[in-house]
């Protein structure tokens, strides 16, 4: 701070307040903002791109956008005993919006790390406190790649920590849109109307003029260019054989190559560490958005200003088990192998609602045995989705071929390989649009519900009330490669899920929240009686519930579990008629009851 003394001077002669509401307020402010930006720059090339840029950037901002304010006539339509505590929060919140108007550059602009490999967390606290908390005298700089106008979106995230809790309640004691304003003026959401916006662009703008009339400086920000360490560092590990191929390498198709993540991470920080190396990332996720950034990687989907990192990777087992492995995708295989090996067995499946990149194999059935969509007629892959950790495709399942449209056609399978369609056993077809949004929503519902089917999802994120059946939000729909805010639109869009009303996504339910299935998805998620011995012997071999016991080669699950999973798939059903029909038998252990299959092999756990 003391580095902007004159700008600071500025600043409180043109707010022209008293010294107990400069200091309450306005000074509380300019700390906060400074503890947090510190000395970063406000860009890379551009302007005020030297050390403390940005610091520099915001004091100048907010001076202009403050003396643009003076000359608003407002407040003239209230009563002159309201007028002078209006016109306070106004010039004060002009000076906020040109002050915080780039804010958020820290968290989508650059990466701060220390010389010790630790990253720093904008969200998480202020750089200064991180600093300190670290013993971190020093920090690098590195710019990411695509982060053109990505800031303004996240501004409105850091708000009410750097204006404080006193004066963000001063401000909203004015009325709430104070606050909403304000947040729209340094989000770049304020449209017309919107009179801080106005001025924060103002305020921007002038800044920008007058350092770019100052000329060319010469900068020093401590940016590193370390993905040429990192490459060095993968380089080494495959050269001497510490990285071998068919075990954290996989040559999957022509030209791509993975690596098994995090463990390679790992391996990097490690190499990096003890190469003496300072100012570089040692931690996977850093590394992977590292490479990434700098194109070096490449990412499983990216859409909407949203990154997934990793893909999944399909290999066989020694025992023909197909085994699911989180990989980070190179680009180009060249800039670690030269010559490329040839490719091996392994397939990349890609998450959800991505598509599948050029020379990567079609995607494999996912994990669980649900039905991967065929390539259509356009000829490219529609979205598999990404599984739920720790899920594995249980060997020598075949996947389906889909009929025209993608959705998964039933299939005459084995009496312990119950159909896996979305169209259920009733035979609903459901979300039957052929838009990419529409094969990725029915997808999505598809792996819902053989996970709900299977018991890999517990049953209580079914919720039946009042007549109509909910999908708890947002625990049922999180693991499928979406936001629970996103997937719930997919579902909206396919006509798989119901709005409450036209202004809402989710519903209150007797449990709390809620996604309101239609008729057609609920049809989709029962399970008809003549399907029904089969698919609880498919709940009995992967259920995820507590009190699983092993005996004599037998599995027996709670009563409990079993017949809220009943409820849930087949309404109408409990275990006693289960048990008189030869499917099931009911019995104690000790003093809890507990079930199993009737069949003397069907109930045992594969391996």
């Amino acid at each position: 701070m003391e580095t902007q003394r004159e700008w600071i001077g500025k600043l409180r002669r043109e707010a022209g307040v008293g010294e107990a509401r400069w200091g309450e307020h306005y000074a509380g402010l300019l700390s906060r903002y400074a503890g947090h930006v510190h000395l970063i720059p406000a860009s890379r090339n551009h302007h005020h791109h030297g050390a403390g840029g940005l610091w520099r950037h915001g004091l100048e901002a907010a001076f202009y956008a403050l003396r643009a304010g003076g000359e608003k006539v407002v407040g003239l339509e209230l009563p002159p005993s309201e007028r002078k505590a209006y016109m306070e929060r106004f010039r004060f919140c002009a000076f906020a919006a040109g002050l915080l108007h780039d804010v958020a550059k820290p968290v989508t602009d650059v990466v701060v790390t220390s010389a010790g490999g630790r990253v720093w967390n904008p969200l998480e606290c202020q750089l200064v406190a991180w600093a300190q908390a670290n013993g971190v005298d020093r920090y690098y700089l590195r710019w990411r790649e695509g982060r053109t106008g990505r800031h303004e979106a996240v501004g409105a995230l850091l708000l009410l920590r750097l204006l404080g809790d006193r004066t963000a309640a001063w401000v909203n004691a004015g009325g709430p849109e104070w606050l909403m304003d304000l947040s729209e003026a340094i989000s770049g959401e304020g449209g017309a109307g919107n009179l801080l916006s106005e001025l924060a662009g103002d305020g921007d703008r002038a800044s920008v003029a007058e350092d770019l009339k100052r000329g060319p400086v010469e900068s020093d920000t401590g940016e590193l260019p370390v993905e040429r360490w990192v490459l060095d560092a993968m380089r080494r590990l495959l050269r001497e054989g510490r990285w071998r191929i068919g075990g954290g390498v996989a040559i999957p198709a022509e030209g791509s190559l993975a690596l098994v993540w995090p463990k390679a991470g790992n391996d990097i920080g490690r190499e990096l560490r003890e190469s003496g190396l300072v100012g570089v990332p040692y931690e996977p996720d850093s590394l992977a958005d590292l490479l990434l950034d700098c194109g070096i990687a490449e990412p499983a989907s990216e859409e909407g200003g949203r990154r997934s990192r990793y893909w999944r990777l399909e290999r066989r087992s020694e025992s023909g088990e197909a085994v699911r492995l989180r990989v980070l995708r190179i680009a180009r295989m060249e800039s670690l192998l030269d010559p490329p090996p040839v490719s091996g067995p392994e397939k990349f499946v890609p998450p959800a609602g991505s598509k599948a990149p050029a020379g990567s194999n079609p995607p494999a059935a996912p994990a669980g045995g649900i039905p991967a969509a065929q390539p259509t007629s356009a000829g490219q892959p529609p979205a598999a989705r990404q599984a739920p950790a720790g899920r594995q495709a249980p060997a020598g399942r075949q996947a389906p071929a889909a009929p025209a449209g993608g959705i998964p056609a039933e299939q005459s399978t084995p009496a312990s390989q119950p159909s896996q369609s979305v169209e259920g056993a009733q035979g609903a077809k459901v979300g039957g649009q052929d838009s990419e949004e529409g094969m990725a929503a029915r997808q999505l519902f598809e792996a819902l519900v053989q996970d709900v089917r299977q018991g890999v999802r517990s049953s209580d994120e079914i919720v039946r009330d009042g007549g109509k059946v909910y999908l708890r939000y947002p625990e049922g729909v999180k693991g499928y490669g979406y936001s629970p805010l996103d997937a719930a639109k997919l579902l909206v869009g396919a006509g798989l899920v119901d709005r409450p009303d036209a202004n809402r996504l989710v519903a209150q339910t007797a449990g709390g929240r809620g996604l309101w299935l239609t008729r057609e998805a609920e049809q989709a998620l029962v399970i008809t009686r003549e399907c029904l011995k089969d698919a609880v012997g498919e709940w009995f071999r992967n259920a995820k519930v507590e009190g699983r016991v092993e005996k004599g080669g037998r599995s027996f699950l709670p009563q409990k579990a079993f017949g809220e999973w009943l409820s849930s798939v087949a309404p109408g059903v409990d275990a006693k008629e289960l048990g008189a029909d030869g499917v099931v038998v009911l019995g104690d252990i000790g003093s809890s009851s507990y079930v199993r299959l009737s069949g003397a092999e069907i109930g045992k756990v594969p391996g």
